[in-house]
């Protein structure tokens, strides 16, 4: 990760149940789909508007799946003036976010 630098912001953020596992997408990019702190399934009327706002970010969404909406910090590793990132990892704390991402993607130099 010698390339990339952390990045960290509080906000809302969707978790999105998916094919491929639980991704996670800023409201700040998807828009404002759902109010915070609370999910919705197939079942919920608005399930299908939220689902096509949020398919162009992310892998098929499960349909037998959930899509919760937090308010958390998240961290992840970027790349200045290029389009290569890590996942983003959501914590309760900005502290925690950071430990979170850095146990997961790792730097290497960190432990040189």
């Amino acid at each position: 990760m010698a390339h990339m630098n952390l990045y960290t912001e509080f906000g809302k953020w969707y978790e999105v149940d998916t094919t491929e596992g639980t991704e996670i997408v800023p409201a700040r990019v998807a828009g404002e789909l759902m109010d915070c702190q609370c999910w919705i399934d197939a079942d919920s009327p608005n399930w299908p508007a939220v689902v096509i706002a949020l398919q162009p970010y992310c892998s098929q969404i499960d349909g037998n799946g959930q899509i919760e909406c937090v308010e958390k910090w998240g961290c992840r590793y970027s790349a200045n003036g290029y389009m290569d990132c890590t996942e983003w990892v959501l914590a309760d704390t900005e502290a925690q976010a950071i430990a979170e991402c850095k146990e997961l993607y790792g730097d290497d130099e960190d432990e040189e």
